[in-house]
């Protein structure tokens, strides 16, 4: 069996928190978001205007921590205990797997994922990383519930330390190297040649565009190079985790 968890939609431009109300709005009116001082602080004032003009309610919360068993238990019984109609995921990764492994748990409950770094695909991917609260690795969870939005403001990535966009970089390249092998030895499997193919082609992209991603993320500055980068460095690493069969 093969099947492709992917988000609903994908949104990605320069500026984007201050529009987000519009986009978040069809989805959910009264918001759990969970994010990090440091994440919140580079999105506003403009998120939080953007969500008060499109008339969204929201409390606040933020990660404090690895996320752990214990984290995603308490963002889980906050959102109930709320009545929030989403989850509102602002962050890295450890903000964005805590938000799916909760939001995994309740049904009526959307998730929506608003990237600030593009160190890892995991606004994307299915994948949920547990550790423990020394920081040590405990366990991953494939999640069933795809975000129903995912949204990415290059202006903000822009302006991030350039080592996250070179983890980005890094954690794409990995996944080429980890599955051309596994192809050459089994060919012909549809899900395997799925996953190599948008690794391939990220590969393609750091060739072509990295370097010069790299100068703008240093620079500050929002170009072509530097949203091909983010894109494949959330996009398509996400897609080739997004890929799976027997």
């Amino acid at each position: 069996m093969l099947t492709i968890t992917a988000p609903t939609a994908y949104l990605q431009q320069p500026g984007l928190r201050k529009q987000a109300g519009e986009h978040i709005k069809p989805y959910a009116r009264e918001l759990r978001i969970l994010t990090s001082p440091r994440a919140w602080q580079a999105v506003n004032p403009g998120l939080s205007h953007s969500l008060e003009s499109a008339g969204i309610r929201w409390q606040l919360e933020y990660l404090d921590g690895e996320c752990t068993d214990e984290a995603i238990e308490r963002l889980r019984d906050n959102v109930v205990a709320q009545g929030a109609q989403g989850i509102l995921a602002l962050g890295g990764g450890r903000v964005m797997d805590c938000a799916k492994a909760a939001a995994d748990t309740l049904d009526d409950v959307v998730l929506i994922n608003f990237a600030t770094l593009a160190a890892t695909c995991a606004a994307w991917s299915p994948f949920a990383i547990v550790y423990n609260a020394q920081g040590g690795h405990h366990h991953g969870l494939l999640v069933t519930k795809k975000p129903a939005l995912v949204l990415v403001d290059s202006e903000v990535i822009a302006h991030t330390d350039v080592r996250y966009l070179k983890a980005g970089i890094v954690d794409a390249l990995a996944k080429w190297f980890e599955l051309e092998p596994y192809q050459r030895q089994n060919p012909g499997r549809l899900g395997l040649d799925l996953k190599v193919s948008v690794a391939r082609q990220a590969l393609e992209v750091y060739a072509q565009w990295g370097s010069e991603a790299v100068i703008a993320n240093q620079n500050q500055q929002v170009t072509p190079a530097l949203e091909k980068v983010i894109e494949a460095n959330i996009v398509l690493a996400g897609l080739a985790n997004s890929v799976h069969d027997d």
